[in-house]
């Protein structure tokens, strides 16, 4: 539902629309080791957006596809990136990397102001971040009453 609603995934890759075409890329996407998708949910089990993880090498990844539903409460945003550096640090990750396109100013300022994200490169579609493990080692402290035990 998310994936299909134009002005939520208007920053991502297309997705069809077709039920043939979604559980074929359900299979295919089971069968892949380069990357994994979450849904957020609330303590209540309620699903308020998915995220996934990519590109994973030696000591980094990359997060992106982040979707979250209209209404959702402000720190929804905070709490899903903070579970995803959470999770990623557990795997031995020390560095991630996200790339948003350059439309996108809100998600991009929500990566400078909250993780002090390193604008690394960017051309005509896309901004190139990088967060080191210092600010998220600082966040995940900073605002660890958000996570989940």
């Amino acid at each position: 539902k998310l994936r299909t609603d134009p002005k939520k995934a208007k920053h991502l890759s297309p997705t069809s629309t077709s039920l043939k075409d979604q559980v074929m890329w359900m299979k295919s996407y089971k069968t892949r080791t380069d990357q994994a998708y979450f849904i957020i949910e609330n303590k209540n089990n309620e699903m308020l957006g998915c995220i996934r993880m990519y590109n994973p090498s030696r000591d980094s990844f990359e997060w992106g596809s982040w979707l979250i539903v209209s209404g959702a409460l402000p720190f929804v945003a905070l709490e899903s990136a903070l579970s995803m550096y959470s999770y990623a640090k557990r795997l031995g990750f020390r560095q991630a990397k996200v790339d948003v396109r350059q439309e996108n100013i809100n998600v991009w300022k929500f990566h400078e102001n909250m993780f002090d994200a390193v604008l690394i490169k960017q051309d005509e579609f896309n901004r190139y971040y990088q967060i080191d493990q210092k600010m998220i080692d600082l966040n995940l402290e900073r605002y660890k009453s958000l996570l989940y035990a």
